[in-house]
């Protein structure tokens, strides 16, 4: 009973994980499609993600004005080379929603983990009904 309710929960893990990597990429279309483009402010730095040693990524939070004037900050994976361009000018394209300023992207920005999000979550929900089935078929 208990490994049954374990893998429940994964499951649901499972499925939150794809519903998640899914508004991500939603949210990714509706920008490219009718996302307003803005300079950021300038940078004043940056976190460097490292792992035993070797630097695995950037980050950056730059902040931008909207049209209305509002200030938001918008966060965004980025390569060693756009960090290297932003040290030569340090501001960056951003792109907002009109209605949702807080759903940005920086120009640049890494998107590859939306996919793996949404892979490990198929995996971990299809792993649990599977063992969920066999369990209950014995």
């Amino acid at each position: 009973m208990k490994e049954k309710l374990f893998a429940g929960i994964i499951c649901i893990l499972g499925i939150f994980l794809v519903l998640s990597g899914c508004s991500e990429r939603s949210d990714q279309a509706k920008l490219a499609e009718r996302g307003i483009e803005v300079m950021s402010q300038p940078i004043t730095g940056y976190t460097q993600r490292t792992k035993r040693g070797v630097t695995t990524g950037y980050e950056i939070s730059p902040t931008f004005q909207t049209i209305t004037g509002q200030t938001y900050t918008c966060h965004g994976n980025v390569s060693e080379s756009t960090i290297n361009q932003l040290q030569h000018n340090p501001v960056i394209k951003i792109k907002y929603l009109l209605n949702e300023p807080s759903t940005c992207t920086v120009d640049h920005a890494e998107t590859s983990g939306i996919w793996f999000t949404i892979l490990i979550g198929l995996g971990l929900a299809l792993g649990a009904v599977a063992y969920i089935y066999n369990r209950s078929s014995l």
